[in-house]
């Protein structure tokens, strides 16, 4: 088969194309709605995004479980599943209840599981406890008088 044309001229896609001649700029129509150094920056900061999410899973997978605590008794912890009884993640959400005082405590916890796969979806939980000031500092009262 030969590149060569009727006429000894080399075959070409000129009529096949429908992109402008490169003397012409795109129309204003057919340009993105930003500039590029508009669409450089997202990209670099897309790009940051995805590493730093990464790293995070990495960090995260290393730790085990995040902890947010910022006062006592009301605490909010993620952590991985790794045993037995399934993988996938554990969340736990702690908070007082309204009618706390200075010297008593009852706060309730939520416990959630989102297993990958098969697991014990039954296994989620709810329960409240009370808690006493001593001396030495917070001590186990009991469950909640609801």
């Amino acid at each position: 088969m030969s590149l060569l044309a009727r006429g000894g001229k080399l075959a070409t896609l000129e009529g096949m194309e429908g992109t402008p001649p490169t003397d012409q700029a795109p129309r204003r129509e057919e340009r993105l709605p930003f500039s590029p150094g508009v669409g450089c920056v997202v990209s670099v900061l897309g790009g940051l995004i995805c590493a730093g999410a990464f790293f995070f899973l990495l960090w995260f997978n290393q730790q085990g479980q995040i902890v947010y605590a910022p006062e006592p008794y009301r605490a909010t912890r993620i952590w991985i599943l790794r045993g037995v009884e399934g993988r996938g993640l554990g969340v736990s959400s702690t908070r007082p209840l309204p009618n706390s005082t200075q010297d008593e405590i009852c706060a309730r916890t939520t416990v959630g599981f989102y297993f990958l796969g098969g697991g014990m979806p039954e296994a989620n939980t709810d329960y409240c406890e009370c808690f006493t000031r001593t001396d030495s500092g917070w001590t186990l009262a009991g469950a909640c008088v609801e």
